[in-house]
């Protein structure tokens, strides 16, 4: 077994930092990381390697890079790439600059390893360079990162894959105004003869940019319409995804009613799609949750009552490895209505919903879900919760 990154740690102590963040927050990352680690190697390797992803990827949006270095070494596989090309580039974003190519290299190193893989499959490795490249770029060394990045391989281009959008959009911190603009230029004149994949990039990108030069009325009116209303033949959970960032746009800038307009457009895609009940449910809290932050707590809570009555409604006809998720959206979102005793009786359910199928594999991915969310959404859990969350982590094992 590989040892954690205690040393490695310790070695970038001077340079890199993790924000303050409640020790709960870091109990519950390090519960989910052992849990995910549980999962046997053999046969389980794609299994473990996706639940640390979620595990180090949340260490990463909360500032915490330090953790996720600890983590690292024992990541699966090409996701160990992923991690240290993560840490180098958010080192570069604190300015700790003098441990950055040694992590790039541990980075390619892993990249090269898979890239010899007979049964390898490219975008992982491409996903890799895609983010070291990401560093290169934001350490000054655009050409290095575009030699890197012209390599990338088209069909790895066409994945929707959110780490990789996620990679691609933060491009958008380093433009310039006239950047931007040909950039919607652009994409505007290519978009048809896009991959999904790179449509669903796209979309994200011009939401970045409709963030960034929110300013300028013409760039983001025009961000704004080809995410609403042009590029419309993406499925709706897509478009959902890049039209909600649009709501914390105008929020930021003070723009209520501009925010409860895109609301309305989400709603309404919302009500015009079919969906299963548990990939409905998340789209109906995330709506609501967007109301708390337009100041329609009241339309919000009606709308989680809503939700939640969708789902005991349909319960039954939700197969069971799904259902602790749907529940856990909602009881989160009556979080974010400041309804804290509901929210913790539905956490409550959510959790033993996720103990229903017998297997480890479910319950697994179910409880470090679970930890994860809580963790980003700064939810203490209960000492009683807690508990039971190190319980069902104690008990996974045969039969995954």
């Amino acid at each position: 077994m590989q040892s954690d990154g205690a040393p490695q740690v310790e070695e970038a102590r001077s340079e890199v930092v993790d924000k303050e963040v409640a020790s709960f927050q870091r109990d519950l990352l390090s519960l989910a990381f052992e849990a995910a680690s549980a999962f046997p190697s053999d046969p389980h390797s794609k299994n473990r390697g996706l639940a640390q992803e979620k595990v180090l990827v949340a260490c990463f949006e909360l500032g915490l890079p330090r953790l996720a270095l600890m983590f690292a070494p024992r990541a699966e596989g090409w996701r160990r790439g992923l991690a240290y090309a993560d840490f180098a580039y958010y080192s570069i974003q604190q300015g700790a600059t003098a441990n950055v190519d040694r992590y790039l290299a541990m980075a390619r190193d892993v990249a090269d390893q898979e890239a010899k893989d007979s049964n390898a499959q490219q975008w992982r490795v491409d996903k890799i360079r895609l983010k070291i490249a990401r560093a290169l770029s934001a350490i000054g060394r655009r050409e290095d990162a575009s030699k890197l990045s012209v390599g990338i391989s088209a069909s790895s281009l066409g994945a929707v894959d959110e780490g990789w959008s996620d990679t691609v959009t933060s491009t958008v911190l380093q433009m310039t105004l006239d950047d931007a603009k040909r950039e919607l230029e652009s994409v505007t004149a290519a978009f048809s003869n896009m991959s999904l994949g790179e449509q669903y990039s796209t979309l994200l990108i011009l939401g970045g940019i409709h963030g960034r030069f929110f300013s300028d009325e013409g760039l983001r009116a025009a961000t704004a319409e080809r995410i609403l209303n042009r590029f419309f033949k993406l499925p709706a959970n897509l478009r959902l995804d890049a039209m909600a960032p649009l709501v914390g746009n105008h929020v930021a800038h003070g723009d209520v009613d501009g925010a409860r307009d895109v609301i309305v457009e989400m709603a309404k895609l919302v009500a015009e799609t079919t969906w299963r009940p548990e990939d409905k449910l998340p789209q109906l809290v995330r709506i609501a949750e967007l109301r708390v932050d337009t100041n329609e707590d009241e339309r919000a809570r009606q709308e989680l009552a809503r939700a939640l009555s969708l789902f005991q409604e349909s319960r039954d006809e939700i197969f069971d490895i799904y259902r602790s998720k749907a529940l856990r959206s909602v009881a989160l979102g009556f979080y974010k209505v400041g309804d804290e005793a509901q929210a913790a009786d539905l956490l409550a359910v959510a959790v033993e919903e996720g103990m229903q199928n017998p297997n480890s594999r479910p319950r697994c991915f179910d409880l470090v879900g679970t930890c994860v969310a809580l963790a980003k959404r700064r939810v203490e859990p209960s000492p009683e919760l807690m508990a039971r969350l190190r319980e069902i982590a104690d008990q996974l094992g045969a039969p995954w």
